[in-house]
């Protein structure tokens, strides 16, 4: 079995085709059964966020999982292939644990060490395990990344640096309007990203939000939350006519057209107004981009502020890199433990039925053996043959755990000493 991972680079990537291969939960789901039902893909899983999308999968073959993978998601997405292969990245075996590793403990991401994108992962790896597309490979290299992001965390200063995409839209809105004490603004979408964009805001001194949401309870409940004000989803467009600053995090798509811009810039009286898209798909018509008295900014405009912030965070993230290597040859050695699970429980099984008839044909000649002999004969007997087994099976996990080591002729071998079909 080998573990690989098909992803998209956006960072030099046109935002409209990001938008083609952003999947929400339903398009996951849809996309990992589809992947699912091919013949060299065993295990699957999506994570799609609005700084990439990436599939990981298990299966027998690296090079047929990596040309179905191609196909399935230009069939999928109505990309071109050939798009497709020059805009993507591709990693197998260490490599891919390393990434995923990179990934949970986000550094990987636009912000390094961004606590969200750990969410974000675990997110995905439960709407697999719930769809049924995830087994023993993906369950065990998803538990690793897990373990390793908790110890990044812990040991590195990746956590004591927290700048995520929230500060980040905060802090872009602060350079374009100037102080935000008095500003007025209007975040529509109350979801993981809107409430941190509200929480920012918040601590950055402004006290005018208003919160818009499809889920008017969820508008509420954020609104609750920083003392702001939640408004029935419709009448985004009337507080686009006075709001500062709107900053836009919901998801279905375009929401805000040019001529709604336009009607609004109307009505401000020369009022300059600054739209922030942090969605992908955009929920901002980009054509509106350069309308007088409008500032719009997308997550693309965010990548250059994030860098502008690495620097405070590049030490702690060359340690983090250290634990990633390390970590990544251990969890490769675990995985390569699987080829010889099956194995090793048919080698249980069959080695009790030896015993069972064996002790059955000494206790028939020995018809006196009391119950409490007859149990510790059997105690005796199941120790000499784990003491006999012991040995050949400690020396094939190691052999497996060599680098570049063959699971297959190893395991073959196993097989045919122990005489075991499976």
């Amino acid at each position: 079995m080998h573990l690989v991972i098909l992803g998209f680079n956006y960072k030099n990537t046109p935002i409209a085709l990001r938008e083609a291969l952003a999947f929400d939960r339903d398009r996951s789901v849809e996309i990992g059964a589809m992947l699912k039902g091919q013949e060299v893909i065993e295990e699957c899983m999506v994570l799609s966020t609005c700084n990439r999308t990436e599939v990981y999968c298990a299966g027998s073959c690296v090079e047929g999982m990596k040309e179905t993978l191609y196909h399935v998601i230009s069939d999928a997405t109505k990309c071109e292939l050939n798009l497709i292969k020059e805009i993507s990245y591709f990693y197998e075996e260490i490599g891919t644990l390393k990434h995923m590793f990179r990934v949970a403990a986000s550094l990987d991401a636009m912000v390094v060490g961004e606590a969200q994108v750990l969410g974000q992962f675990k997110a995905a790896y439960q709407t697999a395990v719930e769809s049924g597309t995830v087994g023993a490979y993906l369950h065990k290299a998803c538990h690793a990344a897990f373990r390793v992001a908790k110890k990044i965390r812990t040991e590195t200063e990746i956590a004591t640096l927290p700048i995520s995409v929230g500060t980040l839209a905060a802090e872009m809105a602060e350079k374009s309007f100037g102080t935000l004490n008095n500003a007025d603004v209007l975040i529509i979408g109350a979801g993981e990203m809107g409430t941190l964009c509200a929480n920012h805001l918040k601590e950055r001194g402004v006290s005018h939000i208003w919160i818009a949401n499809r889920s008017h309870d969820a508008a509420e409940h954020l609104a609750r939350s920083i003392n702001g004000i939640a408004v029935p989803f419709e009448s985004w467009s009337t507080h686009l006519q006075t709001a500062d600053i709107v900053i836009t995090s919901i998801g279905g798509g375009k929401l805000i057209e040019k001529h709604h811009v336009e009607a609004a810039l109307a009505e401000r009286a020369d009022k300059p107004l600054v739209l922030i898209d942090l969605a992908v798909p955009r929920n901002i018509d980009e054509s509106a981009n350069g309308l007088s008295g409008l500032k719009l900014y997308n997550i693309d405009d965010l990548q250059g502020l994030a860098e502008k912030n690495l620097a405070a965070r590049q030490e702690a993230a060359r340690h983090a890199e250290k634990i990633v290597v390390e970590e990544g040859q251990t969890a490769l050695d675990d995985l390569k433990q699987i080829k010889l699970a099956p194995l090793l429980s048919d080698l249980q099984k069959k080695w009790r039925e030896i015993i069972d008839n064996e002790l059955q044909r000494l206790y028939s000649k020995t018809p006196t053996l009391s119950g409490e002999s007859k149990d510790a004969v059997r105690i005796c007997t199941e120790g000499i043959v784990k003491k006999i087994l012991h040995d050949p099976i400690r020396l094939a996990k190691e052999e497996l755990a060599r680098p570049g080591t063959n699971g297959k002729e190893i395991t073959a071998a196993l097989q045919k000493i122990f005489q075991i079909n499976i």
